[in-house]
């Protein structure tokens, strides 16, 4: 008899390694650039073990602030980091439920674990909230020339802590306005 342990990485298959973003600096190259230009004076002089705890250090106070649902303004003008939520899209199309609920993998893996008939018929439990959240990096007002080349993307982190938060109950983020909504005054936000 297989376990549960088992049955999920059978079903999820070997998983892909992930690409490596070329062309694109990183932490250890921001690092390699200090050391070349490290200041002349002794008592500023970092070590790397220094240096990465400042960055982790930095980078958890702004995942904080986030998770806090308060906008991350990018120094220089390079823009906003916000988590937004946004209603989600029930509707039936030609007879069939479409929805963009995201898929609750723990439940449906312990549904198909259970009942190999589901799993024969790919049955999916979905989220039951009635809104999704999604974190978005806003440079429209930004001031730096090829904007479309930069991207934010969560860590994973972030996205547990996130989803954690929503399960809790505490979701207390703006909502998304597209273009029409934006239009109408005081649908959403209290404008």
């Amino acid at each position: 008899m297989m376990t549960s342990t088992q049955f999920r990485s059978m079903v999820r298959g070997p998983q892909a390694p992930q690409q490596k973003v070329r062309n694109s600096w990183g932490v250890y190259d921001y690092y390699k650039y200090y050391r070349k230009t490290k200041p002349k004076g002794h008592e500023y002089v970092l070590t790397e073990s220094q240096y990465f705890a400042i960055i982790r250090k930095i980078n958890q106070k702004l995942a904080d602030q986030l998770l806090r649902y308060e906008p991350v303004q990018l120094p220089l003008q390079m823009g906003v980091i916000e988590i937004f939520r946004k209603p989600v899209n029930d509707q039936i199309v030609e007879g069939r439920l479409k929805t963009d609920r995201l898929i609750d993998w723990d439940k449906t893996l312990e549904l198909w674990y259970n009942d190999p008939e589901e799993y024969k018929k790919k049955t999916l439990i979905r989220h039951e909230w009635r809104e999704k959240f999604l974190i978005k990096y806003s440079f429209s007002k930004a001031l730096f020339t090829n904007r479309s080349f930069y991207e934010f993307r969560a860590n994973k982190s972030i996205a547990e802590k996130l989803m954690k938060q929503v399960k809790d109950g505490f979701t207390d983020a703006p909502y998304f306005l597209t273009g029409e909504e934006n239009n109408i005054k005081g649908l959403y936000n209290n404008g």
